[in-house]
């Protein structure tokens, strides 16, 4: 039986094919987003959501930095030479109304966005940070 067991974990099978979303989608689908039409205080009845922030066109991305930044007390940076895009695409930040639990959500995303949670707006404008641990951050872009 353990024959067998082995031939179907087998590793010559053929490759995953792998494909990317462009960053921004086509007007056409921008138009009849939900996000355009949802409004910022409505209550989904059917889910008990309540959306806080809708935006249909942003960026999360996945950045580090060393504890040595910290300790010598510069800046802390927002950005890194090895970061990685999360998702990209439309962001909602909503609240489950019977628990009054908030969450961050893009694309595959999710992050709970919890009463000790610390972000910053770090340009005056629409780029945020959003600390997930200490020294592990997400940047969020709104495009």
């Amino acid at each position: 039986m353990t024959t067998q067991r082995q031939r179907s974990y087998s590793t010559s099978a053929s490759p995953r094919r792998s494909f990317s979303l462009p960053l921004r989608p086509p007007e056409s689908l921008r138009a009849t987003s939900e996000y355009s039409t949802i409004s910022a205080s409505c209550v989904d009845a059917g889910t008990h959501i309540q959306v806080l922030f809708a935006h249909p066109d942003s960026k999360i991305v996945n950045f580090t930095f060393s504890a040595t930044t910290t300790l010598r007390g510069d800046p802390l940076p927002w950005s890194s030479p090895a970061e990685r895009t999360i998702a990209s695409g439309p962001l909602r930040i909503y609240k489950t109304v019977p628990h009054d639990v908030a969450f961050l959500q893009s694309g595959s995303a999710l992050k709970p966005l919890l009463s000790r949670t610390q972000c910053w707006n770090v340009d005056g404008g629409q780029i945020f940070c959003l600390q997930l641990r200490p020294g592990n951050y997400w940047r969020i872009e709104i495009l």
